[in-house]
Protein backbone atom coordinates (compact mmCIF):
# COMPACT_ATOMS: atom_id res chain seq x y z
CA UNK A 1 0.00 0.00 0.00
CA UNK A 2 1.05 3.53 -0.24
CA UNK A 3 1.08 4.16 3.43
CA UNK A 4 3.61 1.38 3.64
CA UNK A 5 6.02 3.08 0.72
CA UNK A 6 5.82 6.57 1.98
CA UNK A 7 7.11 4.86 5.60
CA UNK A 8 9.66 3.43 4.03
CA UNK A 9 10.75 6.66 2.18
CA UNK A 10 10.59 8.53 5.66
CA UNK A 11 12.63 6.10 7.02
CA UNK A 12 15.37 5.93 4.19
CA UNK A 13 15.53 10.15 4.12
CA UNK A 14 16.26 9.58 8.01
CA UNK A 15 18.83 7.59 7.45
CA UNK A 16 20.46 8.61 3.87
CA UNK A 17 19.16 12.48 3.93
CA UNK A 18 17.90 11.77 0.23
CA UNK A 19 14.18 13.07 -0.32
CA UNK A 20 11.85 11.93 -2.24
CA UNK A 21 10.45 13.35 -5.16
CA UNK A 22 6.59 14.86 -5.14
CA UNK A 23 4.79 14.58 -8.14
CA UNK A 24 1.10 16.20 -7.79
CA UNK A 25 -0.06 14.86 -11.26
CA UNK A 26 -0.28 11.39 -9.44
CA UNK A 27 -3.16 12.89 -7.37
CA UNK A 28 -4.67 15.38 -9.99
CA UNK A 29 -8.01 13.93 -11.84
CA UNK A 30 -7.19 15.03 -14.60
CA UNK A 31 -5.07 12.14 -15.50
CA UNK A 32 -6.01 8.36 -15.62
CA UNK A 33 -4.11 7.66 -12.48
CA UNK A 34 -5.47 10.04 -10.31
CA UNK A 35 -8.70 9.66 -11.00
CA UNK A 36 -8.39 5.84 -10.46
CA UNK A 37 -6.76 6.67 -7.09
CA UNK A 38 -9.11 8.98 -6.14
CA UNK A 39 -12.45 7.28 -7.51
CA UNK A 40 -12.18 3.81 -8.50
CA UNK A 41 -9.83 2.67 -5.93
CA UNK A 42 -12.01 3.36 -2.76
CA UNK A 43 -14.86 2.09 -4.17
CA UNK A 44 -13.30 -0.92 -4.50
CA UNK A 45 -11.37 -1.34 -1.68
CA UNK A 46 -15.09 -0.80 0.17
CA UNK A 47 -16.70 -3.31 -1.89
CA UNK A 48 -13.20 -6.36 -2.47
CA UNK A 49 -11.24 -5.33 0.22
CA UNK A 50 -8.59 -8.05 -1.97
CA UNK A 51 -8.95 -6.60 -4.96
CA UNK A 52 -5.41 -5.94 -5.30
CA UNK A 53 -4.00 -9.24 -4.54
CA UNK A 54 -6.61 -11.00 -6.87
CA UNK A 55 -5.04 -8.06 -9.50
CA UNK A 56 -1.68 -8.75 -8.76
CA UNK A 57 -2.29 -12.79 -9.04
CA UNK A 58 -4.01 -12.28 -12.37
CA UNK A 59 -1.14 -10.26 -13.60
CA UNK A 60 1.17 -12.72 -12.94
CA UNK A 61 -1.25 -15.31 -14.26
CA UNK A 62 -0.66 -12.92 -17.61
CA UNK A 63 2.61 -12.66 -17.80
CA UNK A 64 3.61 -16.16 -17.12
CA UNK A 65 0.04 -16.68 -20.03
CA UNK A 66 2.02 -14.41 -22.27
CA UNK A 67 5.57 -15.72 -21.69
CA UNK A 68 4.12 -19.59 -22.83
CA UNK A 69 3.04 -17.63 -26.21
CA UNK A 70 6.27 -16.01 -26.54
CA UNK A 71 7.94 -19.56 -26.65
CA UNK A 72 5.33 -21.47 -28.47
CA UNK A 73 5.66 -18.56 -31.39
CA UNK A 74 9.26 -19.08 -31.58
CA UNK A 75 9.14 -22.55 -31.64
CA UNK A 76 6.66 -22.08 -34.42
CA UNK A 77 9.32 -19.68 -36.26
CA UNK A 78 11.35 -22.25 -36.86
CA UNK A 79 9.14 -24.64 -37.83
CA UNK A 80 7.80 -22.39 -41.00
CA UNK A 81 11.04 -22.26 -42.92
CA UNK A 82 12.55 -18.80 -42.23
CA UNK A 83 14.33 -16.43 -44.84
CA UNK A 84 17.71 -15.90 -42.93
CA UNK A 85 16.95 -11.98 -42.74
CA UNK A 86 13.94 -13.22 -40.82
CA UNK A 87 12.05 -11.32 -43.56
CA UNK A 88 9.75 -14.30 -45.15
CA UNK A 89 8.68 -17.31 -44.06
CA UNK A 90 6.49 -20.59 -45.71
CA UNK A 91 3.41 -19.47 -45.99
CA UNK A 92 1.95 -23.66 -46.63
CA UNK A 93 3.68 -24.28 -42.95
CA UNK A 94 1.58 -21.09 -41.27
CA UNK A 95 -1.39 -22.38 -42.73
CA UNK A 96 -0.65 -26.06 -41.14
CA UNK A 97 -0.28 -23.88 -37.51
CA UNK A 98 -3.78 -24.41 -35.57
CA UNK A 99 -5.76 -21.50 -36.60
CA UNK A 100 -5.36 -20.56 -32.33
CA UNK A 101 -1.17 -20.32 -33.44
CA UNK A 102 -1.32 -17.94 -36.41
CA UNK A 103 -2.11 -14.32 -35.26
CA UNK A 104 0.48 -14.97 -32.26
CA UNK A 105 3.28 -16.40 -35.09
CA UNK A 106 2.23 -12.74 -36.86
CA UNK A 107 2.99 -10.75 -33.81
CA UNK A 108 5.83 -12.89 -33.44
CA UNK A 109 7.04 -11.95 -36.59
CA UNK A 110 6.61 -8.24 -36.46
CA UNK A 111 7.83 -7.78 -33.37
CA UNK A 112 11.20 -9.92 -34.60
CA UNK A 113 10.95 -7.10 -37.78
CA UNK A 114 10.67 -4.16 -35.01
CA UNK A 115 7.39 -3.16 -36.10
CA UNK A 116 4.78 -2.07 -34.14
CA UNK A 117 1.42 -4.31 -33.78
CA UNK A 118 -1.52 -3.22 -36.30
CA UNK A 119 -4.84 -3.45 -34.71
CA UNK A 120 -6.65 -5.97 -34.00
CA UNK A 121 -9.27 -5.14 -36.76
CA UNK A 122 -6.33 -5.04 -39.28
CA UNK A 123 -4.69 -8.10 -38.31
CA UNK A 124 -8.12 -10.37 -38.08
CA UNK A 125 -8.30 -8.69 -41.81
CA UNK A 126 -5.00 -9.95 -42.47
CA UNK A 127 -5.34 -13.68 -41.01
CA UNK A 128 -8.22 -13.70 -43.18
CA UNK A 129 -6.30 -12.44 -46.57
CA UNK A 130 -3.55 -14.97 -45.60
CA UNK A 131 -6.03 -17.80 -45.19
CA UNK A 132 -7.77 -17.36 -48.19
CA UNK A 133 -4.58 -16.70 -51.07
CA UNK A 134 -3.57 -19.64 -52.97
CA UNK A 135 -1.13 -21.51 -51.45
CA UNK A 136 1.93 -20.30 -54.30
CA UNK A 137 -0.08 -16.75 -54.17
CA UNK A 138 -0.86 -16.79 -57.49
CA UNK A 139 -4.82 -16.16 -56.98
CA UNK A 140 -4.73 -12.23 -55.52
CA UNK A 141 -2.37 -9.72 -55.03
CA UNK A 142 -2.52 -9.48 -51.26
CA UNK A 143 -0.51 -6.50 -50.09
CA UNK A 144 -0.91 -5.44 -47.19
CA UNK A 145 0.58 -2.31 -46.12
CA UNK A 146 1.98 -1.68 -42.77
CA UNK A 147 4.49 1.12 -41.37
CA UNK A 148 6.37 1.51 -44.37
CA UNK A 149 6.32 -2.01 -45.63
CA UNK A 150 4.09 -4.07 -47.97
CA UNK A 151 3.63 -8.18 -46.15
CA UNK A 152 3.13 -9.88 -50.01
CA UNK A 153 2.59 -13.40 -50.55
CA UNK A 154 4.94 -14.36 -53.31
CA UNK A 155 5.73 -18.27 -54.86
CA UNK A 156 4.27 -19.70 -51.67
CA UNK A 157 6.17 -17.29 -49.21
CA UNK A 158 4.88 -14.53 -46.81
CA UNK A 159 7.47 -11.73 -47.71
CA UNK A 160 8.09 -8.46 -45.80
CA UNK A 161 9.72 -5.65 -48.02
CA UNK A 162 9.77 -1.96 -48.08
CA UNK A 163 7.14 -0.08 -50.15
CA UNK A 164 9.93 1.44 -51.88
CA UNK A 165 11.17 -1.68 -53.45
CA UNK A 166 7.95 -2.35 -54.59
CA UNK A 167 7.10 0.85 -55.75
Amino acid sequence: PRSAILDSARRFEALSGWRPASDPSNVDERYARGALRAGLAPVLDARWPAWRRTLARHAGQARDLSDWVDETAHADWAGLDPAPDGRAFSLAAWRALPVSRQAPLLRHWLHALGLRMPTEARLQAWLRQLRGVHALGHDRDVRLGHEGVWIVVQRGRVLCISKTQVE
